[in-house]
């Protein structure tokens, strides 16, 4: 992830589709005892970690590696007076390292960094046992997707699963699956038209610079590849209990 990849999604509300509803959906799946321990692992400028507070009342660890989103997070957390409840962390998923464990830990379009099958099993010695997991992992939802998806996805990101194929992984890992379900287009229908307007400002910002154009292209590229073939892929909720 270059600097520009940054620049665009600093100015983004959400690095990446999703929408308060579906967070507090997913959450609502998930048995919390009184005060629970929250872990929100790649958490971004913290939109579903602000919407974690209003249905919990429980204190939140929030990591990020790349530290403008979290010093954006903590502007948003003083505004709102949660300093009680949202502590910021500062660190690499890759190679986290905690030494307490968690009721809930969250992944909301994140763990794709670390990759699905190997982040259920790193961060696994983080939650508690009979805690719960709640992720997000784009999969094919619907069969035959056409050549031109598929290669999208080959490119950009070849890890990409239908939900069964990623419910067998969750099991394999040793959670039980509590439910799951396809976050709806209109959360993409939110995110994208925002990316365009900022990515078309970049673009014009950077004009002359090729490695700018280049990563500016990607994103081109993931928007038409949705427009046209949205309907074969989505974002999925998991909620798993350990």
């Amino acid at each position: 992830m270059n600097q520009f990849f940054y620049e665009i999604f600093e100015q983004m509300p959400r690095q990446g589709p999703g929408k308060s509803e579906y967070t507090q959906k997913a959450l609502s799946f998930c048995q919390l005892p009184k005060n629970p321990q929250i872990l929100d692992i790649g958490c971004g400028t913290g939109a579903q970690t602000i919407s974690l507070t209003e249905s919990t009342d429980g204190v939140i660890t929030a990591v990020d590696y790349h530290k403008p989103f979290l010093d954006q997070l903590q502007k948003e957390v003083k505004h709102r007076s949660l300093d009680s409840r949202i502590k910021t962390l500062h660190a690499d998923m890759n190679q986290l390292e905690l030494k307490r464990k968690f009721d809930l830990i969250w992944i909301e379009g994140a763990i794709f960094i670390i990759g699905f099958e190997k982040g259920l099993n790193e961060f696994k010695k983080f939650l508690k046992p009979g805690g719960f997991m709640a992720l997000t992992e784009v999969a094919w939802i619907k069969e035959n997707p056409p050549p031109e998806a598929v290669s999208f996805w080959d490119n950009e990101y070849p890890d990409i699963k239908d939900i069964s194929s990623n419910i067998d992984i969750i099991r394999n890992a040793g959670y039980k699956l509590i439910h799951h379900f396809v976050m709806p287009r209109d959360a993409w229908d939110e995110f994208y038209p925002e990316l365009k307007v900022i990515t078309n400002k970049i673009k014009k910002k950077y004009k002359d610079n090729p490695e700018a154009k280049k990563t500016l292209d990607m994103f081109s590229q993931e928007i038409e590849a949705y427009e046209q073939f949205g309907e074969f892929y989505g974002y999925v909720f998991y909620i798993l209990k350990n």
